[in-house]
């Protein structure tokens, strides 16, 4: 008798448990999410697409806070750096960086015909409001080259988590958080200094096809 009393119990407790979970659905991250509608927000993050892929230093920053508040989080597998504004700057300029990077841009035989992607996927936020928005993003970064010729390939993806604040009637972004996948082909964004020092320049982005 107390044998079938047990499993009688233990039957009601199995129910119940099943019909509490039933609705769970809307306890699963990131169902909130919208997509983002803001003008604003989204030229934001074309500008920056843009100006990543022509390597135009002022324009990549242009909409970065540029007090002592910003900070940009570069996550790939094991690696982490955090950089302030004025050191992601300096990178992106030191050693003539710039022109670098745009000869690589021209024509051959003045320069390698070098093309890098950014591709931004849809852009979605939990909590956008008037004056403020944590955006979320997947990327993907493709690179070819005329000279020597290297075909349109796949160097790396992840995602991007951008805090953005209206200021002084402007978006600009207070934080960025870029997450490398490590199963990316050809995946590292790591640089190799002068001084042996690796780490990731700058955002991270292109560099990857051996030019």
């Amino acid at each position: 008798m107390i044998n079938k009393i047990s499993i009688f119990v233990v039957f009601i407790i199995l129910i119940t448990l099943v019909l509490g979970c039933g609705g769970g659905s809307g306890s699963s991250g990131g169902s909130d999410d919208k997509v983002v509608t803001n003008p604003e927000i989204n030229n934001l993050l074309k500008d920056f697409t843009d100006s990543v892929d022509a390597y135009i230093v002022d324009d990549m920053l242009e909409h970065l806070d540029d007090s002592a508040s910003f900070t940009l989080t570069i996550h790939e597998g094991s690696y982490t750096d955090t950089k302030k504004y004025i050191r992601l700057k300096m990178e992106l300029t030191e050693n003539d960086e710039e022109n670098v990077q745009q000869t690589w841009r021209e024509s051959p035989p003045d320069g390698n015909g070098y093309v890098l992607e950014l591709i931004l996927g849809t852009a979605t936020s939990g909590n956008e409001s008037p004056s403020g928005a944590v955006v979320k993003q997947t990327f993907e970064v493709y690179e070819r080259a005329v000279s020597p010729e290297i075909p349109r390939t796949k160097t790396d993806s992840g995602s991007i988590v951008w805090t953005l604040a209206q200021t002084t009637g402007e978006w600009k972004a207070t934080a960025m958080v870029i997450n490398y996948n490590t199963s990316s082909m050809n995946s590292s964004s790591m640089a190799v200094k002068s001084d042996g020092f690796t780490q990731a320049r700058g955002f991270g982005f292109g560099g990857k096809i051996g030019l």
